[in-house]
This record gives structure tokens, sequence and C-alpha cells, in this order.
């Protein structure tokens, strides 16, 4: 099967992950970026000219992107939100390839507000232009259909051994680390838990790009993230527990860390919710809290008991083998075999 995916030259990025697994599954991947024709437009290389014009501006845009797609003729396109696009640009580009499947994958949410790639208008509009439009939050499956969907699928994030390969403990750097980010929401939690005096003594890494918080401990502990990517996953599994605070989008599922602190060799702490406890059972695999207070005491538990902590270290490991993007990569392959075939043309099968 031949398969476009629209990425970033960003090893990191979901879509590159996915692009990885296809080919691990034995289909042919081309990769383009759509960035490429977009940023000879001066008007969309201007930050403010952008968030003024931008909708405009894709729209002007549509020839040159659909010139691009069309280079590559291809069995299915996979598209990770899609915030370049527009629905004209698959209009057209169904016009003239019906036969090729589209396939949109938002690890945002597409139809409530909370980030501007993720969901701008014209992202939203553009539900209803992919065959088949996935989501990793079941409580939205029916608004996709509202907006268009014809068809939807659930899938949830997973563990790129790629960009975070397993790493075994080899000492306890810090109590607690929170390898993230920041937001006024995460920066509430850290502010409650740092501010509970069993943690006086902790050891604490918190790295990533945070706001000032004008909390004395949290300011003086937040630190640009110093770590080469190959060594992010020794700095976790060295971790007695590495926290995971939901974003509000995320707040009632889960994230991709759920799935890579397992992943690269670590504990994970986290905000329970019912998805992902389904995927890491409490006290089996993870620690979950639902106050700050419990995130502390979870955090004491196995600070006292190192072989509770590797038990669940060793089980989550076990557990997340099953959660590679690979994976899901397959599951999603098996969800378009099941579209009708007569009318989307689709060739499955992996080439040589």
């Amino acid at each position: 099967m031949q398969i476009l995916v629209p990425n970033l030259p960003n090893p990191n990025l979901l879509a590159s992950s996915y692009a990885r697994a296809f080919e691990a599954l034995g289909h042919e991947v081309v990769q383009i970026n759509p960035m490429v024709t977009l940023e000879r437009d001066p008007l969309l290389r201007n930050r403010i000219t952008r968030r003024l014009l931008e909708r405009w501006r894709l729209e002007r845009n549509v020839p040159a992107l659909l010139k691009q797609l069309l280079a590559h003729d291809v069995d299915m396109i996979w598209v990770s939100k899609g915030q370049w696009s527009v629905p004209a640009l698959w209009r057209a580009y169904k016009a003239a390839r019906p036969e090729t499947v589209l396939v949109c994958y938002n690890s945002d949410d597409p139809v409530t507000t909370y980030s501007r790639g993720g969901n701008a208008p014209w992202v939203t509009e553009t539900i209803g232009s992919y065959d088949l439009f996935g989501t990793f939050k079941p409580d939205i499956l029916q608004a996709l259909k509202d907006h268009g969907a014809p068809e939807v699928y659930l899938q949830l994030f997973a563990w790129d051994p790629d960009i975070l390969p397993r790493a075994e403990t080899t000492t306890l750097d810090h109590d607690l680390l929170f390898l993230a980010n920041g937001d006024d929401f995460r920066q509430q939690w850290l502010i409650d838990i740092l501010s509970d005096p069993r943690t006086q003594d902790w050891k604490i890494g918190i790295y990533g790009h945070w706001p000032r918080s004008g909390h004395a401990r949290l300011d003086a502990l937040t630190q640009p993230m110093p770590y080469q990517q190959d060594q992010i996953p020794q700095t976790i599994a060295n971790a007695v527990v590495s926290l995971n605070i939901l974003r509000q989008q995320n707040i009632s599922n889960h994230n991709l860390r759920s799935f890579e602190i397992p992943g690269a060799g670590g504990l994970c702490l986290s905000q329970y919710t019912d998805q992902i406890g389904a995927v890491f059972p409490r006290d089996e695999a993870a620690l979950y809290f639902d106050t700050p207070e419990d995130a502390v005491t979870q955090v004491l538990r196995v600070k006292q008991d190192p072989t509770l902590r590797h038990k669940m270290v060793a089980r989550a490991g076990q557990i997340v083998r099953d959660h590679t993007f690979k994976a899901r990569a397959d599951a999603l392959l098996k969800r378009v075999s099941q579209l009708n075939q007569n009318d989307l043309g689709l060739i499955l099968g992996s080439s040589s």
C-alpha cells in the first residue's frame, strides 16, 4: 500500500511516528512538508499577518498545495490535525483522486476550543472532508459525526521506542520528575504539591518551558529542557516517580506521556481516568492521584518501598509493548479495510 503522510521534518512528531509505523508494517510511505509551499507566501511567514489572514491565505494557496499532493499517486493520505488545509483543498483533491482514502487523526480536540493549531475554524470545517476521522476522545465521537465525518474511529496514543527507547534504572536521581511544558492549570497543581511540607527534602526536577508563577520554590526548580533526546529515557528511568499532569483537553482521557513514561522505563504518577486506568491498572502498573496531597502520599509509598516501584515498572513495561505506534497503525489499517472498498477503490496489502 502506498501512503502519503504530510509532515514537518521533525522525527519527534506524531506524524513521524505513524510514518515509521506504516513503513515497519511493510508499506511504502512518502512524506511531504506542506509548509514548504505555504512558507513561500510572505503573509504566512509573518506572525501578525498570518494570524489576521491565515484562512484567506490558505484558501489562496489551495492550487499550490493541491499540486504538491497530486504529485504522488497513493492509496491513502494520513493527516495529523491538518491545520494547514481547508475544505476546498480536499474537495479538489477528491475530484482529482476519488479512489484515494483520506484519513485524519487529530490529537487535539477539533470541536472544542483548546488550542489554535488543533481546532482553528477551518480545521473543524474540514472534518467532513475525510473518509475516516480519528480521535483519542470517546466523548467527541458523536460530535465528529455531527460535524460531517462519514466514519470515525477511536485510537489511543502510544509509545514510540524510536523516540524514547526503554532504559533501566541505574540510580535514583529524582524523587519527583516532571518533563513537560507548563500552563496555568499544571502550574497550580505543582504549586499545591510543592507547598506540601512532606516534599521539602525531595530531589525534584521540573524541565520544560514554564512561565514565571510567583511561587518561589516552583520558579527556582523549573528550568529549560537540558537533555539531548537520547538522554530523556534514562532521566525518566532514574526517577522514583515521573509526574503526569494532564492538560485540560486531556483531563478525562490520557496523553502521550501516559505511554511514554512506562515505555522509557519509568513509573508514572498520573491523574486517574478510566481510559488510562484500563490500560495500566492502579498499583499494578501505575500510580494515580486525585488531589495534590494524594500525589505526595503516592510518591512516599514507593520511596519507602523500592520493591513496589520495581514491580510496577516491570509490569508497565510488559503492558506498553502492546501499545506502540506500530500496533496503532496496524489497527488503523484494519479499520480502513472495513470501509466500503467499492466506493473508495482501495487497494490494500503490503508492498514488497
